[in-house]
């Protein structure tokens, strides 16, 4: 097992992924998405709220009236909200595994470029897809546990984060390993179960420190909320649904600008993160073959 120099691979990743200029490209796509999303969700509110309860006793046909009108509007505002996910969805992928290839090659004598560095993820992309593709089917089908009735909730989270650790290096092995997807996979599941303590080590503090992160970029959006909760916990329980939804478009203006700033923090995250899964492969993946040969 690799000796993992864990201090240098998150100070590296926090200067270069967080306090650095990596990050840009990403919290830029993120704060895109935050403002295309963002007013759709508005609009749906405002289509919803006439067919809400206005009353908080509602009674058994009510709701299947509800129902049947709110359906067809929820299709028409999901369709294109998920059309345009995936796309986001591909192009953070491709963003974050340039920061890959910007983090693994970069050293202080030479910087790779954003330029550079997207010119040789592009000549991946189809690999990098088809992987991405897979990976999203396996925890969609590892989601249907949740379906057990008692367990299903906790075997789903437990999964999901074998997964993760499983998975964890296969950008890496991608982008800098020359690897095809499927190789990739395999040799990304091979390098946890051989070297699972300094795996989950790595997972574990970059998610402390993730969710650290998100937690600072969302108290403009808790500050935004706080009327809203206070109002709700002040008024008659339980309020009608439609007087709720009432409270939250009042005071959409300062909750869409606390969503955006989230976005921001999301981004910056979502750097990091690659950041640290390239420094990590670089220490334990790459020095290892090198030795080895």
């Amino acid at each position: 097992m690799p000796q993992i120099n864990y201090g240098k691979i998150f100070t590296d990743a926090f200067k270069g992924e967080v306090l650095g200029k990596r990050c840009i490209p990403l919290v830029v796509l993120s704060v895109l998405g935050a403002l295309v999303f963002i007013p759709l969700v508005f609009s749906l509110m405002q289509t919803v709220l006439p067919v809400l309860p206005t009353t908080s006793s509602v009674q058994e046909q009510d709701v299947a009236v509800m129902f049947s009108a709110l359906i067809p509007v929820i299709l028409i505002y999901a369709i294109p909200m998920i059309l345009l996910g995936i796309v986001f969805a591909i192009v953070e992928i491709f963003l974050g595994c340039v920061v890959v290839k910007q983090a693994f090659e970069g050293s202080p004598e030479r910087q790779v470029s954003f330029k550079e560095g997207a010119g040789a993820v592009k000549k991946k992309l189809l690999g990098i897809i088809a992987v991405s593709i897979l990976i999203y089917v396996i925890f969609a089908v590892i989601g249907l546990l949740g379906a057990i009735p008692y367990i299903g909730g906790f075997l789903n989270a437990i999964v999901s984060v074998v997964l993760t650790l499983m998975f964890f290096v296969i950008y890496p092995y991608i982008v800098v390993g020359d690897k095809k997807a499927i190789d990739a996979l395999s040799a990304s599941v091979t390098h946890f179960f051989k070297n699972k303590l300094q795996v989950f080590i790595v997972w574990l503090v970059t998610a402390v420190i993730a969710i650290v992160i998100v937690l600072l970029f969302m108290i403009p959006l808790m500050v935004a909320m706080l009327p809203i909760i206070m109002s709700v916990a002040k008024g008659p329980m339980p309020q009608a649904p439609a007087a709720i939804l009432q409270l939250v478009i009042s005071n959409f203006a300062p909750i869409a600008i606390g969503g955006v700033i989230l976005a921001a923090g999301a981004g910056i995250v979502t750097s990091f993160s690659f950041g640290v899964v390239a420094r990590y492969y670089k220490e334990a993946v790459a020095a290892q073959a090198q030795q080895q040969a």
